[in-house]
């Protein structure tokens, strides 16, 4: 059997990312996920974005000799801005321009003339640029700092310095850990997923801005250590622990065998290592026997698309995996992604996937791709539904502004933007254990897998947690509000399980170019 190890793509601008939407503190209880120490890996129990990382499209600034912050020309954005050298003039559109050149202009005055401290020209250029940003419909259009920009570039080689813990932000000032990577600083020092966060290094974490600001202050140097202090509702204790910040490798691909037939790959994020550690994950379940493969991506934010195209590659036949459709340098374009005839897995071996509310991007993709060449069926819940592309812009300060470019078109023509993709088989987990990291579930807990197995005609264990340390309780009055009790299991009412296709007729779409169709604007509730 051909193997072909993948490694990070030739050329940095030929890499496609996916990333969930950044933190935005108007959200309030959105949830965010982030890969602590490296900052966001949004993980929202929602939202993921393409991004590409790209050089400039053709958009930069031009400076003009201007001195008086108040002369503002119309044709100018504001003074040394020449935004006709930028935007071209649209026909019949004028007088529009005319008159909203002009209120820009009074704005500008009365601020500079008014307002109650002194604004420099750098405050007000500074002030258009963000605020032209977020005044754009798509929320994937977002600024980055340089510190934010670097570091989410860093996360996306498949390791960095950190604990190895993602973290979600259920509400403000409550920061409760999602995941532990396997072999992690974190996992060895005990932390578990549901552990809430109540001080880092003495600093109580409602003194902590946002999700960004709590990762921010545990990173640091590989070495250093950090004393992070949590609350587990399990025992109703607090706990302090001393972490060493080290390097950690992200797992990507994780692959077992559940019996002699059904192979198991649980695929936490498409980083830039993904296409290698899936191709050694696929050629380990073919050497095992594997007939059927039921695919995780259930907790999978997305990631570099590159790799998700190699990955797709290994399962599909020469044919559309995605149909692109957007603007670069002021220009509709007009993009394929296509598999080619390379195969490692047998077209005769049976694919599941599953997926949750928190499977964006890649992760859709991957799934909606496989559904619509006929190998798979989809079993879960309704996917977040992002299906539109963004590039990375760096700026003059090593900052970055992340732009939506594209929306992306499933085989089927499908658009899966704002609206996600709808399984097969439509079940949840228990609403007591929808927080809990999937591969901490034990084999009742479970019942999306278990309805995977039962499609596939099995049943099977699934792959359990390592033991994790005894921990001695911290002394002192707890300094957070304990949770719930979870509710008993036994009296917890089995889920309906609804097919929204039958499950038994999955048949290959076609792979032509897709025929977009209207997108509705995505609705997102403040808690998804």
């Amino acid at each position: 059997m051909e193997e072909r190890y993948y490694s990070e793509p030739e050329e940095e601008n030929m890499r496609y990312y996916q990333y969930p939407e950044p933190p935005r503190k108007s959200s309030g209880g959105q949830i965010l996920t982030v890969i602590l120490a490296v900052l966001l890996t949004f993980l929202l129990a929602v939202g993921a974005t393409v991004i590409i990382m790209t050089t400039t499209l053709g958009f930069r600034r031009e400076i003009k000799s201007k001195t008086d912050i108040q002369q503002i020309d119309p044709d100018y954005l504001i003074g040394e801005v020449d935004i006709m050298k930028i935007v071209p003039r649209t026909a019949g559109d004028e007088e529009a321009e005319k008159l909203e050149a002009k209120k820009l202009e009074e704005i500008v005055r009365h601020l500079y003339e008014s307002y109650y401290r002194n604004l420099t020209r750098s405050d007000i250029y500074k002030a258009l640029g963000l605020g032209l940003i977020e005044q754009q419909d798509s929320p994937y259009t977002y600024y980055l700092t340089a510190e934010d920009y670097t570091q989410i570039r860093t996360e996306m080689g498949g390791s960095y310095v950190g604990i190895g813990a993602s973290v979600n932000a259920p509400e403000p000032g409550r920061y409760v850990i999602f995941d532990v990577l396997e072999n992690s600083p974190a996992e060895k020092a005990g932390l578990l997923a549901d552990d809430e966060f109540v001080s880092v290094d003495n600093m109580l974490v409602t003194s902590f801005t946002d999700l960004n600001d709590l990762a921010n202050h545990i990173k640091g140097k590989e070495g250093t250590a950090v004393t992070i202090e949590f609350y587990r509702p399990s025992t109703k204790e607090n706990y302090t622990v001393q972490i060493i910040r080290a390097n950690v490798n992200t797992v990507d691909v994780t692959v077992s065998m559940i019996n002699d037939q059904v192979g198991y790959c649980y695929m936490r994020e498409f980083t830039g290592t993904f296409a290698a550690q899936f191709e050694k994950g696929m050629h380990e379940l073919m050497e095992k026997g594997a007939k059927q493969i039921v695919f995780d991506l259930r907790e999978n934010p997305g990631g570099d698309a590159h790799q998700l195209v190699l990955a797709l590659d290994m399962l599909l036949p020469g044919g559309v995996i995605a149909t692109l459709k957007g603007r670069s340098e002021g220009k509709p374009i007009e993009d394929v992604w296509e598999s080619t005839d390379w195969m490692i897995v047998p077209k005769d071996v049976e694919f599941v996937c599953l997926v949750s509310n928190r499977s964006a991007s890649a992760a859709e993709l991957f799934a909606g791709a496989l559904r619509d060449h006929g190998r798979t069926v989809i079993i879960g819940e309704q996917t977040y539904g992002k299906g539109s592309g963004t590039a990375f812009f760096p700026l003059a300060d090593g900052s970055a502004v992340n732009i939506t470019i594209f929306q992306y078109y499933l085989p089927s023509g499908e658009l899966i933007e704002g609206r996600g993709l709808k399984p097969n088989l439509e079940i949840s987990l228990p609403q007591e254990l929808r927080s809990t990291s999937v591969r901490r579930l034990t084999r009742a807990e479970d019942t999306q897998l278990k309805a995977a197995l039962d499609y596939l005609g099995v049943s099977g264990l699934y792959p359990t947690a390592t033991p994790k340390p005894t921990l001695t309780p911290t002394p002192g009055p707890k300094t957070t509000t304990p949770t719930a009790e979870p509710t008993d299991p036994s009296t917890t009412a089995k889920p309906t399980v609804t097919p929204s296709n039958p499950p038994t007729t999955v048949t290959p779409s076609s792979t032509g170019k897709a025929t977009p169709t209207p997108t509705p604007a995505p609705t997102k509730g403040s808690g998804s």
